[in-house]
């Protein structure tokens, strides 16, 4: 992501720019998503069985 801003940067740099907050959101979806595995590793490696 971030290289694709910056490769983008050189050919338009507004567009480039408009992905920042896209870079933002992913980074922190990302930490938000790594917490909640590292809080419950039990289930993580485990999931429970629901029934469909």
């Amino acid at each position: 992501m971030l290289g694709g801003i910056i490769v983008m940067w050189s050919v338009d740099q507004i567009a480039a720019l408009l992905f920042i907050p896209y870079l933002v959101w992913v980074t922190i979806a990302a930490s938000l998503n790594a917490g909640v595995w590292w809080l419950n590793p039990d289930v993580a490696r485990n999931p429970p069985h629901v029934a469909t």
